[in-house]
């Protein structure tokens, strides 16, 4: 607080208390000084502060780069794997598909062998039918009914082979439609094991195992 009274010549005398006094008592330019540390003081920290917190952040922001380009890295990596075992299963279908196309090639050759030996036994027949040699001509329906036996097994590898093939041109438009490759190639090759006439075997399964 401060006080004021009338003195001689009419002044006005100021009289300061506590910590007014201590404070008055320091000169204008030395607080000028003390502020313009406190001022500097406060910056400095809190340029630190500003500087440690950018830091942490660049070494947080580099932490996550290098993880990211690592995961990254091996995507790629599982996605050049993936892609070359669908390469390799497709090249594997189109060997077997030019495996099948010849065994097939050689069912028509023998079939059609079939037939003229077939044709052969029917005009022997009917020559041993002339000459009444009932012997020769009980063998000769037996050789022919074996014939048919045969035609008709080869008939039936040839269905089959015609079904692998319908499966096989299903599975490739699914392909074509982004399904799973995998999953039908598996699904295939499963429903091709054991039939007659097949050429898919454990072996080929087994072989490709890892790859799916």
């Amino acid at each position: 607080m401060l006080d004021g009274t009338k003195g001689q010549g009419g002044s006005q005398a100021l009289h300061l208390t506590g910590g007014q006094s201590a404070v008055a008592s320091i000169p204008h330019d030395l607080m000028i000084l003390l502020d313009e540390h406190l001022k500097q003081s406060l910056l400095a920290y809190h340029t630190k502060l500003v500087n440690k917190l950018a830091n942490d952040v660049a070494k947080q922001l580099c932490l996550e780069k290098k993880e990211f380009e690592a995961a990254n890295t091996q995507l790629r990596n599982e996605l050049i794997e993936h892609k070359q075992a669908i390469q390799n299963t497709v090249i594997e279908v189109a060997l077997n598909k030019n495996k099948t196309d010849m065994e097939v090639h050689k069912i028509h050759n023998r079939q059609a062998e079939a037939d003229r030996m077939t044709e052969t036994i029917k005009r022997d027949v009917a020559g041993l039918n002339k000459i009444k040699q009932k012997d020769n001509l009980r063998k000769q329906e037996e050789e022919l009914e074996k014939q048919q036996k045969e035609t008709q097994d080869q008939r039936e590898k040839i269905d089959a082979l015609k079904e692998g093939h319908a499966e096989m041109v299903t599975m490739f438009r699914r392909m074509a439609l982004g399904q799973n490759v995998m999953a039908e190639m598996r699904a295939f090759i499963t429903s091709m094991e054991g039939k007659p006439g097949s050429l898919f075997r454990d072996g080929l399964v087994r072989r490709n195992a890892q790859l799916w």
